[in-house]
């Protein structure tokens, strides 16, 4: 129930951010959830973070009472979706197939020195694969989201003289 001063405690603006960014909160917070129940042998962390992330920058977009930086804004937490998307279809298109496919091949393999070699070289092709599919965007993601105030800020000073548009 709300009462009548309550509804007006949120800005017309911070009521859009937060509809924005409830769609990225709940994917980061069902990832999060499922990797509590599932364990820590997976990505679901990593797209978690990458997708709370995102949250955080969509709703930075509407922090700011000036166009220009919300523009600006809102083309870097367009990108910042495109990434988390694109750690989602990279992890699950090619990353798992991928290795898939190498323990279907281990089990076809014949114990020698020259397959020990070769599946020393595959498990580190994959924990490569691993580090530059998920690790890395992740990384990027969460330090835009950290330093998402400061970004603002220095929108805000570099910004040209316009009038507040809301």
């Amino acid at each position: 129930m709300t009462t009548k001063t309550g509804r007006y405690a949120l800005s017309d603006a911070d009521k859009r951010g937060v509809r924005w960014a409830l769609v990225p909160l709940v994917l980061g917070c069902v990832a999060f959830g499922i990797w509590a129940l599932r364990g820590p042998k997976n990505l679901f962390p990593y797209e978690a973070i990458a997708w709370l992330s995102v949250a955080k920058l969509v709703n930075c977009v509407f922090d700011s009472p000036l166009a220009w930086v919300r523009r600006r804004m809102a083309a870097i937490a367009a990108l910042a979706v495109l990434i988390a998307v694109s750690i989602e279809v990279a992890v699950y298109g090619y990353l798992l197939p991928r290795t898939y496919e190498f323990i279907k091949g281990l089990a076809d393999a014949e114990p020698s020195e020259e397959q020990a070699e070769a599946i020393k070289e595959g498990i580190k092709h994959l924990f490569n694969l691993r580090i530059w599919i998920a690790y890395v965007p992740t990384l990027v993601l969460w330090i835009f989201a950290a330093w998402s105030e400061d970004l603002l800020n220095w929108l805000h000073r570099h910004a040209p003289d316009e009038e507040e548009n809301v």
